[in-house]
């Protein structure tokens, strides 16, 4: 059964996306008005660059933090396995040939 909605989705993502915006001509927008349109964006996503940048910064050391903790976490959880159920050599060895 092919419905609109499924040959719409066939026909790919760069036609969906020029159907679905408005164009600009149909409005009777110049290209003046473009232009200046475009460069108000331009200095709209250079004011929020440093913002963005920022943020990725505090994402990236929030991973690092929550690594740390995950590490520092195992290694006492191994430590503790190994004082407990680890007395010998030889234990250690069946252990590790699993």
């Amino acid at each position: 059964m092919n419905t609109d909605f499924h040959s719409f989705l066939a026909q790919g993502p760069s036609f969906r996306v020029h159907r679905l915006l408005p164009s600009t001509h149909a409005h009777g927008e110049s290209d003046e008005n473009k232009s200046a349109k475009k460069e108000s964006i331009n200095i709209v996503h250079r004011r929020l660059r440093p913002v963005r940048m920022r943020v990725e910064m505090a994402d990236s050391l929030e991973m690092r933090y929550i690594d740390r903790q995950t590490v520092n976490l195992l290694t006492e959880l191994a430590q503790n396995f190994i004082r407990t159920y680890i007395h010998d050599d030889k234990t250690v060895y069946e252990i590790l040939s699993i």
